[in-house]
């Protein structure tokens, strides 16, 4: 297996489509939530059904996020349900409107309130 280099915060931000839910977010505040970590990982689970909808398919990927704390060195883990979307191969569809992108990504929990499997 190959593992790509991890992407830095600004390049995750830019995985979004224009309207996913961190996509208007400052990317400046998008940074801030992995500023706390000394490390993350992420467990990229098997894709879903792909689904239709208006011109658009979707897909659900279950991913799992640990990561240390860099404050205290805990731990920190989070599950995912991240939505991709793409346009469908049509007429009048770019290339850009063809890859997968980021649609919605569950809601991010404080590092301090996440749940710690150790207790």
């Amino acid at each position: 297996m190959t593992c790509a280099p991890s992407p830095s915060p600004d390049d995750a931000h830019g995985l979004g489509s224009s309207g996913a839910d961190h996509a208007g977010e400052d990317p400046a505040r998008f940074a801030a939530h992995f500023a706390q970590l000394s490390e993350i990982h992420a467990n990229v689970g098997a894709p879903g059904k792909a689904e239709g909808a208006a011109g658009s398919l979707y897909v659900t990927v279950p991913v799992q996020v640990y990561a240390r704390l860099k404050a205290n060195g805990k731990p920190y883990y989070a599950l995912r349900a991240v939505v991709l979307r793409r346009a469908n191969d049509g007429p009048g569809s770019t290339t850009a409107q063809r890859r997968w992108h980021i649609a919605r990504i569950g809601a991010w929990p404080q590092p301090d309130k996440a749940a710690d499997p150790q207790s």
